[in-house]
Parts: C-alpha cells; sequence; structure tokens
C-alpha cells in the first residue's frame, strides 16, 4: 500500500526500517495481526515521523476508506493540546517517538483483536462449522475431532468455538491459503471500519500511549537522560520498565520523591583527583627519564640537546587520575522497611546514583535482608539499577554484617580497593554487627556512611566513625534525603 497519512512516503527506506522496528517489539500475540493487516503498519509509520519530526504535513485525503477515517482522527488529534504535551519530549527523540509508536500500534491492535474476535463469536453456527473444517480445526460433520476447535454441546450439537484460537489459527494459514486469506480479509475490513470508526477507541489508544512515553521519559532523566539505544537489549528494558511502573507498589511515589530530591542536587561538585603519569586527564608537565614518555618536540633537538636531555631528563606530559572509587549502596529491603521507610530509602538510591555521575565515580547498588540481591554480583547498569528500586519487593529478616562483608568483597573484586570508597547502608536494623568490619574496611580504603530509620544501632554508629565515615538518623523527607547526599558528597 503506498497510501499514508503523511508527506513521509512508504516508499522511504526508512519507514521499512521503522515499521519492522515496532513489529520487533510488539507482543507476540499481536504480531501476525500486524503483519495481516495493511493499513496498521502505515499508521504505525505516520505515527512515528508525526511525533519524531519537527514539522510534520498530514495529506489532505487517503483513497483507502479506512486509512482516510485515521486520517480524520489525526487531524483533530494533531491540533490538540495532548500532541503538543507529548510533541515537547518525543520531538527529534528517536527512542521516545519509536515507544509511542509501539504502545500505540500495540492499543489499537488489542481493540481490532477484540473486535474480530466479537465478529467469529457472532458467526452463525454453520459457518464457524465450514470454517473450522476449513482450517483443520474438526467440526461436527467432518470426520474430525470438534475438541480440537471448540466443546461439542450435548443437547443442542452445536460447537461452542474459542474466538481467540480460531482467530490465531486463521492468521497463520492466510500466508499460504487463499481461502483463509479471503475469509480473514472480509473480517479485517469489517473489524478495522468498526475500530476506525469508533474515535473514542482511538482516543483511549492514544492517552495510553502518551502516558507510558511520559514515564519512559521520567525514567530516562532518572538515569541521567541516558540513551537506551547505544546498549544492546536496553530500549527493551526502557519498554518494560514503561510497563511495570504501572504494576509495582508505590513506584510513582519513589519516582516522584526521586526527582525532588534531584532537582535540589547541586549542580557542581567537587572531584578528588591527584598528579599521576597514567590517566586520561593532562595536568601538566613533569621529567621523565624514559624517552618514550618524552613529548614530541624533546625529540627533534639537535645532538648536543637532545644528549643534554637524555642525561638530566625530557618534558613529559603528566597525567591526572580520579582517586575517588565507588559508591556502594546496599539497601535493607526486610518486611519492616515495607512503606513509607523503603520508599525514601529507594528515592535516595536513585540521589546517589545521580551524584556518582556528578563526580564521575563508579556506582553499585545491592538490596538485603539476611541474604544479597542480586546474589551473583552488584547492579551497576541503570537499567537494571531502576529495575531493582521499582520492583524489588520488601521481606524477610536482616543480616547487617553479612551485607557489609559482600559490599567489602565486591569493591575488592572489581579492583576498587586501591581507591576511596564509600559504602552506604540504609537500614532500620538493630541487630549487632561485627566489630572485626572495622579493619576489614580500612584494608579495602573504604569508609562506611550509616543512615539508620526509626531506630538505633550501636555496634554500626561505632564502625561507622571507626572507618572515617558517618552514622546519622533519617530523615524521612526530600530535606532528609539531601542531608544525606551532603554527607556523602
Amino acid at each position: 500500500m503506498e497510501n499514508n497519512l503523511t508527506n513521509i512516503t512508504v516508499n522511504d527506506p526508512i519507514y521499512k526500517v521503522i515499521t519492522d522496528r515496532v513489529m520487533e517489539y510488539l507482543p507476540e500475540n499481536l504480531k501476525k495481526l500486524y503483519s495481516n493487516v495493511q493499513q496498521l503498519p502505515v499508521i504505525a509509520g505516520d505515527n512515528y515521523f508525526l511525533h519524531y519530526s519537527l514539522y510534520p504535513q498530514l495529506r489532505s485525503k487517503n483513497s483507502d476508506n479506512i486509512l482516510d477515517k485515521v486520517l480524520g482522527y489525526y487531524k483533530q488529534y494533531v491540533n490538540s493540546n495532548e500532541y503538543q504535551k507529548i510533541k515537547q519530549i518525543t520531538t527529534l527523540d528517536d527512542e521516545l517517538s519509536l515507544l509511542h509508536t509501539i504502545k500505540l500500534t500495540e492499543n489499537i491492535a488489542e481493540i481490532l483483536k477484540q473486535e474480530l474476535e466479537k465478529q467469529i463469536q457472532n458467526m452463525p453456527q454453520q459457518q464457524i462449522q465450514q470454517l473450522m473444517q476449513m482450517l483443520g480445526m474438526g467440526g461436527v460433520g467432518s470426520g474430525g475431532n470438534s475438541q480440537q476447535g471448540g466443546n461439542q454441546d450435548q443437547q443442542s450439537g452445536s460447537t461452542a468455538v474459542d474466538p481467540d484460537r480460531l482467530l490465531d489459527k486463521l492468521l497463520q494459514q492466510a500466508q499460504n491459503n487463499q481461502q483463509a486469506q479471503q475469509v480473514l480479509n472480509q473480517l479485517m475490513n469489517n473489524a478495522m471500519n468498526k475500530v476506525a470508526s469508533n474515535p473514542s477507541g482511538f482516543a483511549k489508544a492514544f492517552v495510553e500511549a502518551k502516558e507510558k512515553t511520559e514515564k519512559a521519559k521520567e525514567l530516562k532523566d532518572l538515569m541521567g537522560g541516558r540513551s537506551a539505544g547505544k546498549e544492546p537489549g536496553s530500549f527493551r528494558k526502557l519498554l518494560d520498565l514503561a510497563d511495570k511502573v504501572y504494576e509495582v507498589k508505590d513506584a510513582d511515589k519513589i519516582i516522584s520523591l526521586g526527582k525532588k530530591i534531584e532537582s535540589s542536587l547541586p549542580r557542581f561538585t567537587k572531584i578528588r583527583k591527584e598528579r599521576s603519569r597514567l590517566g586520561d586527564e593532562v595536568g601538566g608537565y613533569a621529567r621523565t627519564h624514559k624517552i618514550e614518555k618524552a613529548i614530541p618536540r624533546e625529540l627533534a633537538l639537535p645532538d648536543e640537546l637532545f644528549y643534554m636531555k637524555l642525561v638530566n631528563g625530557f618534558i613529559s606530559k603528566e597525567k591526572i587520575v580520579t582517586k575517588e572509587g565507588s559508591y556502594y549502596v546496599i539497601i535493607d529491603k526486610s518486611g519492616s522497611m515495607e512503606g513509607e521507610k523503603t520508599v525514601w530509602a529507594r528515592s535516595v538510591a536513585l540521589s546517589l546514583y545521580k551524584l556518582a555521575r556528578k563526580k564521575k565515580r563508579r556506582y553499585f547498588l545491592r538490596f538485603f535482608d539476611t541474604r544479597v540481591y542480586p546474589s551473583d554480583k552488584p547492579l551497576s547498569n541503570p537499567y537494571d539499577i531502576v529495575e531493582h528500586i521499582l520492583a524489588i519487593k520488601s521481606d524477610g529478616g536482616t543480616d547487617i554484617t553479612y551485607a557489609l562483608r559482600t559490599a567489602l568483597k565486591d569493591l575488592k573484586e572489581h579492583g576498587f580497593d586501591k581507591y576511596t570508597n564509600t559504602v552506604i547502608i540504609i537500614t532500620d536494623g538493630e541487630d549487632e554487627v561485627d566489630k572485626r568490619l572495622v579493619e576489614e574496611f580500612k584494608r579495602a580504603n573504604t569508609v562506611l556512611v550509616a543512615v539508620m530509620i526509626s531506630g538505633y544501632n550501636s555496634t554500626l554508629e561505632k564502625i561507622a566513625k571507626a572507618t572515617g565515615g558517618q552514622y546519622t538518623s533519617a530523615e524521612l523527607t526530600s530535606d532528609g534525603a539531601l542531608k544525606i547526599i551532603s554527607l556523602v558528597r
């Protein structure tokens, strides 16, 4: 089909790339529907460009009856406040434009699927029987097993059809069965006409797509505006996270408080550095007896000066390395932390991630009860960090000693014991902590900042102060969170 809704033609190679990408990320149960309904890829492709392009233009008319109805809806939509709001975040943003398009296409396809199933359910019994026989699903008088496609009603002799399974079979066979394709086309045209003629259905699909896109934008901002497309599988994680926000209790509270704390973070922060022959940043010049370290102009000197330099030393570039190591955050997820405590603690963890990015420090995160989570390694990928902050459940007991020893072990395994690290533990646990941890922290060149929620832990306080760190009681507010950030900074 060459008809489309915008001034971008379906023959443009980029257009095909977009529609294929939408297909890739649709749920499996909707992919066959998407590939069999010729209007769906057109709606998807045009929706992407309407939201991505700076100045998109709609066509005046479409020769396809269904697309012309959709075009009429789009003409109203592009003049709406909803479109103007979403355009502020999708314009020239490939990820958010694609995500909006995927969610919109998914919503429309779900509405279409329900309409198709309704049509199948309302078919005359004889027509259903013929369709089932054609698809090899049995049916009365076919000699096949009617249990394959539906249940035999013993009193009436009719077959109770499963519309979802019959539609799936029809979509599956339409590619190679001309008769099945004809039946499908007729059903599709009727169903798509009804969907396209229902502005309220389209409006609902657009509202849901807008909400998911806005959530994805919030998540990207929490991760420092990070682009999902730079890492394999990251865009899929962004899609999943945008869905998960709606399923997780208190997710909105965590994000909202995290954003409030983030807005008060200092824009600039000091990074501690020292001079070294290693590193990436040039900090000045030094003298060296190693020819390979000399700057190029030192090697182009006349012979007498060169030999003098060989004895006295050449000029070399001196490098600066960052001496600050990692922030390692470990959060109590025991049952007693559920509710306001865990919302605040997780929001602080998000803010500490943003601080780590500003200070160019590595960031690790684990949760703990009597064990640590994840069990294999600490979280460092931003998508994994946000996913666990939103989704991990609060339950279990508390073992602070095991959690802290695991943090030190992780730092050593990652080679961070040669830097100055900060472990931040947020807990309400009052269990006694092994005092031998003081020496273990010192050997790991690590200080402990202990944040206590609604309680007091004397052994944890002594260990924190003995490592050169801090022990503080938490105030479960954004101002209280900023105090923690200030301590760590």
